[in-house]
């Protein structure tokens, strides 16, 4: 997990209308890459390595009544 410190004690960094981070005491965390790289292009402090995330023998990106009925079909 990404550990992100430096600029603010307190409160969240936005990014296009989304919440990027939550500081509390100084210190933020999360898993996505791609928020860390946002952060630390503003100057934050980012350490550490995303957490490994085990992958379902199940594809939930089609997440969706057809989709169902073609994984369905397919077993």
């Amino acid at each position: 997990m990404y550990k992100i410190s430096g600029k603010q004690e307190f409160g969240a960094v936005w990014e296009n209308g989304v919440c990027v981070a939550t500081f509390h005491k100084g210190v933020a965390y999360t898993n996505d890459s791609t928020k860390a790289d946002i952060l630390r292009e503003k100057g934050y402090l980012v350490e550490g390595e995303p957490d490994e995330v085990e992958q379902s023998e199940y594809d939930t990106s089609a997440a969706t009544i057809d989709g169902w009925h073609r994984w369905h079909s397919d077993r």
